[in-house]
């Protein structure tokens, strides 16, 4: 026999589980919503790159200038590869919505087409717009003004970003 103080107990409990449910959706609904991380610009990748085999190689400043062309190289086939990829993507899912198009009502089809105009568009700097990003907090944009890659300058063998 459960007594009252029993019940009430069990009533907290239950009311605090589901609390904590509706929390737990809300919050992956948020996250859900936010931008995907957009893959590293040439410059970033370069960057990146340059600092890590700088510091990790303690390279001098005339060496890092020689393999500097290899490192841009890298970059630059890596982003074709990164929109070659999207556009490939881009196409499988524009043949897939022309696939099951023909399955579907015509009702369906003016949803699908809803579905189709929401979908971002593919440019190689990452999707123009996305229904859950605005223009003010896109991370898909490029920075407005890129410095060129320079090399740091390197004290006591390490480059001033690990000091």
């Amino acid at each position: 026999m459960i007594t009252p103080a029993q019940a009430k107990a069990i009533a907290y409990s239950v009311a605090i589980f589901l609390l904590g449910g509706l929390a737990g959706a809300a919050i992956a609904l948020g996250v859900s919503r936010q931008a995907w991380p957009r893959p590293p610009f040439i410059h970033d990748m370069s960057q990146h790159l340059q600092a890590r085999l700088q510091a990790k190689l303690e390279l001098t400043p005339a060496q890092l200038q020689k393999i500097q062309p290899a490192i841009a190289k890298l970059a630059a086939d890596m982003q074709g590869i990164h929109t070659e990829t999207m556009k490939r993507g881009s196409k499988l899912m524009d043949d897939f919505y022309a696939a099951i198009a023909v399955e579907l009502t015509s009702g369906q089809k003016q949803k699908l087409e809803e579905l189709k105009k929401a979908r971002p568009e593919f440019s190689p700097r990452g999707p123009r717009s996305h229904p859950h990003r605005s223009p003010t907090n896109s991370v898909m944009q490029k920075p407005v003004a890129e410095k060129a890659p320079q090399a740091e300058p390197v004290v006591s063998g390490q480059p001033a970003s690990t000091r």
